[in-house]
């Protein structure tokens, strides 16, 4: 029932389970939730529309290209969040990823296959998905306002705010953390995304072959 060869529907069942899963477990918890709205500056809500436009473009629009480049946008303005809260190397990763993202993208589209006629997505609005997307956004906002609210547990960041400059002779403790401490993790990470790199690329050269 569920490996029918359907991109939407693994997406479904993938992000519905998610939803289900954890708002069961924070339906259950005790969340202290504390919202306060008042004291943010006008600068930080234009990054949250700029957001929101992106997310929007991304519904309305009937063309991949413009839906690749409105999700880029959402990413520009995650990577402006991180710099308006101090953490200019996480956004320059975040932008360089959308970049890259965008670009790669731009340049597959023209070289995919055309939908045949029983293949073609519709433009139909479809509500499951609606209800899926919009439950998973709902719990993950209460996920991140729960997990603000609760107090911070620094072991683990004096762990590493003691041993960065000793142990790995690096005062960026991200970077430290990446390439020391995780290093075999961070190699195993940079394996996969070549392999899959070189798949794609294997893939679009067979294609170029086809008359």
């Amino acid at each position: 029932a569920l490996q029918g060869g359907r991109l939407r529907i693994y997406l479904a069942v993938t992000f519905g389970v998610i939803t289900a899963a954890v708002g069961a477990t924070l339906a259950r918890g005790e969340l202290n939730l504390h919202v306060d709205a008042s004291g943010v500056p006008f600068h930080k809500w234009g990054v949250v529309l700029l957001i929101a436009a992106g997310v929007v473009t991304v519904l309305l629009t009937r063309s991949r290209l413009v839906a690749v480049c409105a999700l880029g946008t959402v990413g520009a303005g995650v990577a402006l969040i991180f710099v308006l809260y101090g953490a200019p190397d996480v956004a320059i990763t975040q932008l360089m990823v959308d970049i890259l993202v965008v670009a790669i993208l731009a340049l597959v589209l023209p070289r995919l296959p055309r939908f045949g006629k029983t293949t073609a997505p519709t433009a139909r609005f479809r509500p499951a998905s609606a209800v899926i997307a919009v439950a998973f956004g709902v719990v993950m906002a209460v996920l991140a306002l729960g997990v603000a609210s609760t107090g911070v547990d620094r072991q683990i960041t004096e762990f590493y705010e003691a041993r960065s400059v000793p142990e790995a002779y690096g005062r960026n403790i991200v970077n430290v953390i990446l390439v020391d401490f995780r290093a075999f993790d961070t190699l195993g990470e940079i394996v996969v995304l070549g392999a899959a790199g070189l798949a794609a690329w294997a893939l679009l050269t067979s294609m170029r072959r086809e008359p």
